[in-house]
């Protein structure tokens, strides 16, 4: 049973199902890091096929590349326990059930203004939707009002208005309370 995957740095493209329902792996990493237990390092990642990381119940935390662009698939980080997962600012589309039966997800935070969710499907499974992070105005914080997720005070610090809009931490703690 596979535990730990070093990935070159020339890795740029993890195709339709690379990792899914491997269970047993608790760690991915790029060649020259150390293993973490639960982190799933992508940090070099442009591309993520389908079902990439569906089913793994030893990922946590996962880092994606600051530079990925183009959609997150559907089904590509189902079933894991993830609790927040920051979206670039090059990522357009979050295909439906993108993030379905994350049952951990807390906080997605959507960096890019343009980032279309397809559709309340994309947390398909999930008891509730996270709470998701954004900038006023941007089409994620659009989302997450029209199907009632967020408001805008659960906006990326500094850029919110609301009850915690002083520090980050106060942020967290509004949150935490919320869940």
């Amino acid at each position: 049973k596979l535990q730990q995957v070093e990935i070159p740095t020339s890795l740029v493209k993890l195709n339709q199902a690379t990792f899914e329902c491997s269970r047993a792996l608790q760690s991915v990493y790029i060649r020259g890091t150390d293993p973490i237990v639960g982190l799933f390092d992508f940090s070099n990642i442009v591309f993520f096929g389908d079902y990439c990381c569906d089913g793994n119940s030893k990922m946590t935390n996962v880092i994606l590349n600051p530079n990925l662009t183009g959609v997150i698939t559907k089904e590509v980080f189902k079933d894991n326990d993830l609790t927040e997962i920051e979206i670039p600012v090059g990522v357009t589309l979050i295909k439906n059930k993108a993030f379905m039966q994350t049952y951990s997800l807390k906080v997605i935070t959507i960096l890019g203004m343009e980032t279309i969710l397809e559709s309340d499907d994309v947390f398909n499974g999930n008891s509730t939707c996270p709470a998701i992070k954004a900038k006023a105005g941007s089409k994620a914080a659009e989302f997450a009002k029209a199907n009632g997720v967020a408001l805008p005070d659960h906006l990326i610090p500094n850029e919110w208005g609301g009850p915690q809009d002083e520090s980050y931490e106060n942020f967290k703690e509004y949150l935490y309370n919320l869940y």
